[in-house]
């Protein structure tokens, strides 16, 4: 009987959980909520299709779910402000999105992007009470 009852309960979910979503919907690019995370500030270079060193380097958050490529063109936040604390523990308000990571608003759909999952800074937390130089 328990087994039964749990079964019954299980297999919808696990319907739900195979199933691919639609990758136009909301839901689909949505990774997390927003919210604060504590990480390393990581600076990698940039890969070719290749796996050649292309020149330059980006900034990832590293959390204990892996490695987060920084999009700036869509964060709150430049580049410069974070690059000061890089090799450091951070605390970012943000969201974990997935999708494309080098086109950024007013840029054609059809050019050519590293895709997956990737972090949106709002904020870095605890620099809201310090004061411009």
């Amino acid at each position: 009987m328990r087994l039964r009852l749990c079964l019954a309960l299980l297999a919808p979910s696990l319907v739900m959980c195979s199933c691919d979503p639609d990758p136009e919907s909301p839901v689909a690019m949505e990774k997390r909520p927003t919210g604060h995370y504590t990480g390393h500030l990581i600076e990698k270079p940039f890969i070719d299709k290749a796996g050649r060193p292309a020149g330059g380097a980006d900034l990832y958050l590293r959390l204990s779910m892996g490695d987060y490529f920084i999009k700036f063109s869509e964060s709150s936040v430049t580049r410069e402000d974070l690059a000061i604390h890089v090799g450091s523990v951070v605390s970012l308000a943000g969201e974990i999105r997935d999708g494309d990571w080098d086109i950024g608003p007013g840029d054609p759909p059809e050019m050519q992007s590293r895709i997956g999952p990737y972090f949106v800074v709002s904020r870095i937390v605890g620099d809201e009470n310090l004061s411009p130089p």
